[in-house]
């Protein structure tokens, strides 16, 4: 996320409600979080278990990502 990128571009950060609006979320503080725009699009008004879902399977497909990055490095070396 860049602070510094203009406001509707994809590396700027946009704000997402955890629980949407439309499944009687409040628009409050400690129900927003920042998100880059195009997660925040594709989380849409998904329950709060299925972002949480995808953010647990993201976070597992970048760490074996690297794993295998590594391992390739250490095979090459």
């Amino acid at each position: 996320m860049d602070f510094k990128a203009e406001r509707k571009s994809d590396e700027a950060p946009s704000r997402e409600h955890l629980i949407p609006e439309s499944r009687g979320g409040p628009n409050t503080l400690d129900n927003l979080v920042l998100c880059h725009p195009p997660c925040n699009r594709e989380l849409k008004d998904l329950p709060l278990v299925e972002k949480v879902r995808m953010r647990e399977k993201r976070r597992e497909d970048a760490w074996r990502a690297a794993l295998r990055k590594q391992i390739a490095k250490m095979l090459l070396a």
